[in-house]
């Protein structure tokens, strides 16, 4: 039985899944966290667009 523990403590196969959850979760923070500013810049771009192709247009 103590044999079967000592395995079970050095079997690192399930750490790799969880290091790659946590970088998974980091990754999809960084991108909510960036979206705003990113969201706000094109929307000022697009705006821009809009408001110059309106004022050529007849």
């Amino acid at each position: 039985m103590l044999h079967k523990f000592q395995v079970f403590l050095e079997d690192s196969s399930g750490s790799t899944a969880i290091e790659y959850g946590v970088i998974a979760s980091l990754v999809t923070a960084a991108l909510v966290l960036g979206a705003g500013p990113v969201g706000a810049q094109l929307d000022r771009i697009l705006s821009a667009c809009v408001d110059y192709i309106g004022a050529i247009a007849p």
